[in-house]
């Protein structure tokens, strides 16, 4: 293998995809061109956590050639949403899309007596086609059909594909171990991908690295009127036999294995997950577990082989080094988040008055096309571009301000343990990116040098694009990502 290593994510359940929509998110700030691709391993296609993950990835098409900050990606990452489904296809009995566990277990009497013991009568006649209901003894039974056939799956192609292009894969699988689908299917896809060299009949027959990022008890859940969804107290003892079948999983063979992350709080925040329902949930809220998870998955890489852990102060004020690759992403993350206050209270503005014939000076835009006035609808063009874009961004802002307001560590007071920004400025940014005439109160964050007026007249392009011929007037796109590079280069000069 002499090419690149080639990151493989895996996203495993409800809350391993929720870590992928993370993922999605943070993908401008982490500084990182080493190229990787992400499956979704997953039921419930019709949950707001599974919708998320697909559009965070949608969303980066949003940011083609408008991205100005130094390492992010220039490409984006690829997606495969579908492996779990396409797995079912071929599996008779998953064809049904009413199937339950009594069609897992086939018509053997003895066996059908001791699903009665195992299994209420509602559990037994509760379809599982699109999820498991939090209930791994049911799932476990269905993920064992479903990966003998990972061979047959895109998932496997892919990897097999890269190996023949001489390529090494690290394979890194994120999922939730307190739950259904994750609990189920961590460890036999392990299994599946960790078979030991020396068994000529199974072997896996590709080279890779894995890696295993793992979230333990964090949200709790709500009330509801699910029948027998499991309780809070069942999500530790999940975790901690999920972790101990792990350990002899591993002792017999690690050969792919290299390392482990887990992450996981000492108490329930019971706000983070919504409503709780067993198939087409809505989205859940971000939670500081859930960001460990997702830059775990690509601070694993520089570590050395073993099992590392997230562990917080006493005090449980977290800061950027308290989280994995903090340090490396922190002013990436603040310049970025700079650059959106930026946009949305002054560029933007600036746009909506020529557009709207309000009287402005138009000092910048005069910067980048001298005879502006001449190029309406190219100016009208650009301010759709950046209407577009903050909108798309809005969603990296709720990030922060969902998980400062939602990791609690179990208290049910109002004090903020996650410092990263501040949250009054984050709710300013956020409001002026769904208000266009909110003006006021420009937030700081907490630059008093960084004002409009500093980055107008700060920047000095020159104005060549005078051109009176052209039908439709200069490029929008290329007039308004030279704007945001040159005001990003700005907003860096101010906090260097």
């Amino acid at each position: 293998m002499d090419k690149t290593m080639i990151d493989v994510v895996v996203t495993v359940g409800g809350t391993g995809t929720q870590v992928g929509t993370l993922i999605g998110l943070l993908y401008p700030v982490l500084n990182r061109q080493k190229p990787f691709q992400m499956f979704i391993l997953d039921k419930d296609t019709t949950s707001g956590i599974y919708t998320a993950c697909v559009d965070a990835n949608e969303k980066y098409k949003h940011y083609d050639g408008l991205l100005p900050i130094p390492g992010a990606p220039a490409k984006n990452y690829t997606l495969d949403p579908s492996v779990y489904q396409n797995l079912q296809k071929f599996v008779d009995f998953a064809k049904n899309p009413n199937y339950t566990v009594m069609h897992l277990i086939g018509n053997d009497k003895s066996i059908k007596d001791m699903a009665a013991m195992c299994w209420t009568e509602d559990k037994r006649i509760e379809p599982m086609h699109d999820g498991n209901n939090r209930d791994p003894s049911r799932g476990s039974l269905d993920v064992y059909a479903c990966l003998e056939h990972l061979k047959d799956s895109s998932f496997y192609k892919e990897i097999k594909k890269l190996n023949d292009d001489k390529h090494k894969v690290r394979i890194v699988i994120v999922g939730g171990i307190t739950g259904g689908m994750g609990t189920s299917l961590i460890i036999p896809l392990l299994e599946k991908l960790n078979m030991k060299e020396s068994d000529d009949s199974q072997q896996t027959g590709i080279a890779i690295d894995i890696d295993l990022v793992l979230l333990g008890p964090y949200f709790g859940i709500p009330a509801n009127d699910v029948n027998v969804i499991g309780t809070n107290r069942e999500a530790y003892f999940r975790a901690a036999a999920q972790l101990e079948e792990l350990a002899s999983t591993l002792k017999q063979d690690s050969k792919n294995v290299k390392r482990v992350y887990y992450a996981a709080m000492p108490q329930f925040d019971i706000d983070t997950c919504g409503e709780f329902k067993i198939n087409g949930a809505g989205p859940r809220k971000f939670h500081l577990i859930e960001l460990c998870a997702a830059l775990a998955c690509f601070d694993l890489d520089e570590k050395a082989d073993g099992f590392y852990q997230t562990v917080f102060p006493d005090s449980l004020i977290i800061d950027w080094a308290e989280i994995p690759l903090g340090e490396d992403i922190e002013k990436n993350a603040k310049n970025l988040m700079r650059l959106i206050s930026v946009l949305a209270f002054g560029l933007r503005a600036d746009l909506d008055d020529f557009c709207e014939g309000r009287k402005n000076r138009q000092v910048f835009l005069k910067k980048y096309i001298a005879k502006y006035s001449m190029y309406g609808k190219t100016i009208g063009n650009m301010r759709g571009l950046l209407k577009l874009w903050l909108q798309t961004l809005g969603s990296f802002v709720d990030i922060w301000i969902q998980i400062k307001e939602y990791t609690r560590f179990g208290e049910t007071n109002k004090k903020e343990f996650v410092r990263f920004f501040d949250k009054d400025e984050l709710q300013k940014i956020r409001r002026c990116i769904d208000e266009p005439n909110y003006r006021n109160d420009w937030p700081m964050l907490p630059d008093k040098q960084l004002t409009w007026n500093n980055i107008v007249y700060a920047t000095s392009p020159y104005a060549k694009r005078n051109e009176v011929g052209i039908a439709d007037g200069p490029d929008a796109k290329e007039i308004l990502a030279e704007m945001i590079k040159d005001i990003f280069n700005k907003i860096e000069e101010f906090n260097k």
